[in-house]
């Protein structure tokens, strides 16, 4: 079986879209739904694409609950993106903030901030899981 041709297609669709539109024609639903939770904050996994809700002040690898070992780094290049470390089990999770641009799209934005994982690394942690890049 081949693929149909374009003229025998009808779609209420716009003819041509931006890359932006086109994510947004698949993942709206999931853009909705992030933007309800607000603050709160969800861990995702890459792999199956699964969501739950996480204690904002928890380590997600050791359960560490002293805000204090807690810390968290941002890049003036990757606005939206934070590495949430903890100083008891030395591990890291990326973070978006989506309270501020409720648009980046994470499987995305993990690529493009590689340079945030390389120097959490440089700082001698370890990323809880490694991300697409391997990392």
């Amino acid at each position: 079986m081949g693929r149909p041709i374009r003229d025998q297609i009808h779609s209420t669709r716009a003819v041509e879209a931006s890359t932006l539109q086109a994510l947004e024609l698949v993942n709206g639903e999931i853009y909705t739904r992030r933007l309800a939770r607000g603050a709160r904050r969800m861990l995702g996994c890459a792999l199956c694409g699964g969501e739950w809700l996480f204690g904002r002040i928890l380590c997600p690898g050791c359960f560490e609950q002293d805000p204090v070992k807690l810390p968290y780094f941002k890049s003036e290049k990757h606005t939206t993106v934070r590495v949430e470390a903890c100083e008891t089990c030395h591990r890291y999770v990326k973070s978006l903030d989506l309270s501020e641009d409720a648009r980046p799209i994470p499987e995305v934005d993990d690529l493009v901030s590689l340079s945030m994982d390389l120097w959490a690394v440089e700082q001698g942690f370890e990323r809880i899981e490694p991300g697409l890049a391997g990392l």
